[in-house]
């Protein structure tokens, strides 16, 4: 499953919306992926239900 999303790093901005089929579609790509030992999952849905940006983690977690 490919999921497509823009690239909006030229953008003043530093996210985006993303409705709730998009956020589905990333959802179910991780999902599929936990099994071959992809453990996206677990951040994917902090970053969902937190609202949290992953690089805001990745910055927090090498401090």
């Amino acid at each position: 499953m490919n999921v497509t999303i823009e690239d909006f790093t030229g953008d003043t901005h530093l996210s985006k919306y993303l409705d709730i089929m998009v956020l589905y579609q990333v959802y179910k790509a991780a999902h599929e992926l936990q099994p071959d030992g992809v453990n996206i999952l677990a951040p994917l849905l902090l970053d969902i239900y937190t609202g949290l940006r992953s690089t805001n983690l990745i910055n927090w977690l090498n401090r």
